[in-house]
């Protein structure tokens, strides 16, 4: 998942597909932390809404590098908060079983706060691009979270 650049793999994305774009969880050879920053920078100059989508959930071990990586993935997510709230419109993890679904409905909430977008789950595939779909023909998560409290 998009907790990419934090555990001990760091993440692939693959923008074939775009406003879908698949992550894996292996690093190409000789791939840099900032070679992927410059692949998220690429996807946000682009300029349009877009999805990641993980086919599974990452690990949950850091180890030291993925840990300096982290402070490097917050630094860049302090200087494009506001691209990311309004282009990103959610991670959606493929997560088939239901302790992994339980997991990422509690970690779900501390990767917003990181990220600055929301982290879902699917059972399979068909329900993830379903999902994708949904989120890309609506608005940026924020918006949709201030609609949902003013009609509370």
């Amino acid at each position: 998942m998009i907790l990419i650049l934090i555990y001990k793999e760091t993440m692939q994305f693959h923008a074939q597909d775009f406003p879908i774009v698949w992550l894996d969880r292996h690093r190409p050879d000789g791939q840099q932390p900032t070679d992927i920053f410059a692949t998220l920078d690429q996807l946000l100059s682009q300029q349009r809404p877009f999805v990641f989508i993980a086919r599974e959930p990452a690990p949950t071990e850091l180890d030291l590098h993925a840990r300096i990586v982290r402070k490097m993935a917050a630094l860049w997510v302090k200087d494009n908060r506001l691209q990311i709230r309004q282009l990103i419109r959610a991670t959606i993890v493929i997560a088939p079983r239901p302790e992994q679904q339980r997991d990422l409905d509690e970690f779900a909430p501390r990767f917003e706060k990181f990220w600055g977008y929301p982290l879902r789950h699917q059972p399979d595939h068909d329900a993830a691009l379903c999902l994708a779909a949904e989120l890309l023909a609506g608005p940026p998560a924020a918006l949709r979270r201030r609609a949902v409290r003013n009609r509370g």
